[in-house]
């Protein structure tokens, strides 16, 4: 039996071709599994209460830039912060303190703020989770806002207090 010497070269690379495709796939589907990447936008997860027109939660901005800043508002009945602060990013984690201070007691004697630490980790692209450091308790499960308002995060804060 006569064997086609080009017929065997391009079946020889049909077979290589198909093997090399194959061997990439375990590759491409480990680098989609892996964990999401900070994605500069706003997440939130605030809800207010009709009946008594309290706010809860917590609203951020995470801003990417080459000094990546995280814009902070926190809901407790009324919702306070709106400041921008230093953030910390490596891979899929990040980290930022804030310092709300100014505050007048009673006497009219200001108040010394009370630095929070926060660590977060995206755990997909359109969620945020961020625990205060020191009580894990407290752990918040932020969305990302698929369209915000400019200054979004901020003008939260400034319904309640004058900016």
């Amino acid at each position: 039996m006569k064997y086609d010497e080009g017929a065997i070269l391009s079946i020889i690379r049909a077979v290589t071709a198909a093997a090399v495709f194959l061997a990439t796939i375990p590759a491409a589907t480990a680098y989609a599994a892996a964990p999401a990447a900070p994605r500069a936008g706003v997440y939130e997860n605030v809800t207010s209460f009709t009946e008594n027109g309290d706010f809860v939660g917590m609203a951020v901005e995470l801003k990417i830039n080459p000094k990546p800043s995280i814009v902070v508002t926190t809901c407790e009945g009324t919702c306070y912060g709106g400041k921008t602060w230093p953030v910390k990013i490596k891979g899929a984690n990040i980290a930022f303190t804030v310092c709300d201070g100014g505050y007048v007691d009673n006497k009219g004697r200001t108040l010394p703020c009370t630095p929070l630490h926060y660590s977060g980790t995206f755990r997909t692209s359109n969620t945020l989770e961020l625990v205060i450091d020191g009580a894990p308790d407290t752990r918040f499960v932020l969305k990302r806002v698929p369209h915000p308002q400019p200054r979004q995060v901020e003008a939260l804060a400034c319904l309640f207090h004058d900016c």
